[in-house]
C-alpha cells in the first residue's frame, strides 16, 4: 500500500531527499532508491550487522549510510541487539533490536533473544544543520519503539518534512518495548500537530503529509 501511494505522490518529482530511519539490512533500501536516483537517499542504522549488509549493498544501490542510532540527543546510547532463529526462517533475526527495553516482543516471540551494546545516537536536527538540509521529501522510521525520542530530536527537520512513515502501536496493551509510544503520543509532539493529516493508517503502520 505504501509504495503504490508513493509511485504516485513522486511520479513527477525528482531530486528528492528520502531519509530512511532503521535501514536494517536494507529491504525497503533498494525499493526507496528508486525515487532518489537524482537525488538524495539518507539510511541511518546502528546494529553493526546490519551495517555489514548495507555497506555490501551500496555496491549496487545509491545511498549514504550513517552509521547511528537516532534519538533525542547526541553521544552514546544502550542499544538492545536481537537474536535468535524464527521458526522457518533460515537469517538470524535482528529484525527487533531497538533502543527500547525489549520486553513484550519476548512474550510473543519467546525464541528472541537480546544482548546490550553500546552505540553512538545523533538528532535529525543535528544531521540536517551539519549537512545543510533544507527539505525532506519522505521521513522513513522503523526503529522499535524509539519513535518519540527521535520526534523530540527533530523539531526543526520535521518542520521540513513532506511526509513522515513511521510504526507505531495504537494501544497501551500492544507494547513490545518498556515506554513505546502509541500514535496519539507521537502525533501530539509533533511541531505544529494540526498540519499534519494521516494519508495511510494500518494496523502497525503510519503515514502522515504535512501541509506547508
Amino acid at each position: 500500500m505504501i509504495y503504490n501511494y508513493l509511485e504516485q505522490h513522486f511520479s513527477n518529482s525528482t531530486n528528492l531527499c528520502i531519509f530512511e530511519v532503521g535501514a536494517h539490512i536494507g529491504t525497503d533500501t533498494i525499493q526507496l532508491a528508486k525515487y532518489t536516483e537524482h537525488g538524495r537517499l539518507v539510511c541511518f542504522e546502528p546494529d553493526p550487522r546490519n551495517i555489514i549488509s548495507l555497506r555490501n549493498l551500496q555496491r549496487k544501490v545509491k545511498f549514504n549510510l550513517v552509521e547511528t542510532a537516532v534519538g533525542k540527543e547526541l553521544g552514546d546510547i544502550v542499544f538492545y541487539q536481537s537474536f535468535g532463529k524464527k521458526p522457518g526462517v533460515p537469517r538470524e533475526i535482528t529484525d527487533f533490536s531497538s533502543t527500547k527495553i525489549p520486553k513484550g516482543v519476548k512474550k510473543k516471540f519467546p525464541w528472541a533473544r537480546f544482548k546490550k551494546i553500546t552505540v553512538p545516537v545523533t538528532t535529525l536536527d543535528y544531521y540536517c544543520d551539519r549537512e545543510n538540509i533544507s527539505a525532506i521529501d519522505l521521513l522513513w522510521v522503523d526503529i522499535q519503539g524509539g519513535e518519540l525520542d527521535l520526534v523530540f530530536g527533530a523539531y526543526e527537520a520535521l518542520q521540513k518534512t513532506s511526509l513522515f512513515y513511521f510504526e507505531c502501536i495504537h494501544s497501551p496493551q500492544s507494547r513490545f518495548y518498556i515506554g513505546q509510544p502509541d500514535f496519539e503520543s507521537i502525533r501530539k509532539e509533533l511541531p505544529d500537530p494540526d498540519k499534519w493529516s494521516v494519508e495511510l493508517f494500518s494496523f502497525t503502520d503510519i503515514l502522515m503529509k504535512r501541509s506547508m
